[in-house]
């Protein structure tokens, strides 16, 4: 908690750094979203490779890490992409329907889930494909919720705030799912503990905690750094100046 405190902000450059977004393109749409977002292709390869391989638990979980950073990366790019378009409503069109699709997939997992006895299952059960589908998808989902509040809060805490559903989905996401799973890793779960703090589903949260990404937040930096390239021109100019009254005069001497 004391590391929220005190960097914040270090900890988003940190996660979106680390994570590795490239840089976005252009006029990018619904279509380049459903290229990243995991309910439209549904995993269908990934889960095909883990329930025909013979690799042990270990060895299972250590694929899926490394497939889910591949992931991680292609959603980061989809954020990325939409905080790239300058125009709000463009950006809120694109992430209402995302969201929609989103929190639904989350709970028809949950439903899926909340009848099957997990602690009686291996961490990647290959034998129960209905399952193990489930799974993917909160872990992914949620990562997925959180690049987006994260990178664009004003636009999603419209669309988040005050729903009891989706405000239970995510702290069951998060808490109950994802904070115990074994292919998040230590990145992984700091962006949860971001989450929860912009979320306010945690009890201990942090008083100085607050988000980079918000759009008084940046305005207000862009008009700090307005005022201080002024204060920055005005001082070259004041030292030019005084450079050109020091510059001795020429004298007119009569003969």
């Amino acid at each position: 908690m004391m590391l929220l405190s005190l960097c914040s902000v270090c900890l988003f450059v940190f996660f979106f750094g680390l994570i590795s977004a490239p840089q976005a393109t252009k006029g990018f749409g619904w279509d380049d979203l459903k290229r990243y977002a995991s309910w439209f292709q549904g995993n269908v390869d990934e889960k095909a490779k883990i329930k025909s391989s013979p690799l042990s638990q270990e060895k299972l979980i250590a694929s899926y890490k490394q497939h889910f950073r591949i992931k991680r990366t292609e959603q980061v790019k989809a954020v990325e992409g939409i905080f790239e378009i300058p125009e709000y409503h463009k950006r809120f069109n694109l992430i209402k329907p995302v969201l929609d699709e989103l929190f639904r997939t989350l709970r028809r997992s949950q439903k899926h889930l909340e009848k099957v006895n997990l602690d009686g299952m291996p961490p990647i059960p290959v034998d129960d494909e209905e399952t193990l589908e489930a799974l993917l998808k909160v872990w992914e989902n949620t990562a997925f919720f959180g690049d987006l509040i994260l990178r664009l809060p004003d636009q999603v805490h419209i669309l988040f705030d005050g729903h009891a559903v989706r405000t239970q989905l995510i702290e069951w996401g998060i808490k109950e799912m994802c904070m115990s799973s074994p292919i998040y890793e230590d990145v992984h779960k700091k962006q949860l503990r971001l989450v929860l703090q912009e979320t306010k589903l945690t009890d201990d949260v942090d008083p100085e905690y607050f988000n980079p990404f918000t759009d008084s937040f940046m305005k207000q930096q862009q008009q700090k750094q307005k005022e201080y390239k002024e204060s920055i021109d005005k001082e070259v100019e004041r030292k030019i100046k005084y450079q050109k009254a020091k510059r001795p005069k020429l004298q007119k001497v009569e003969l």
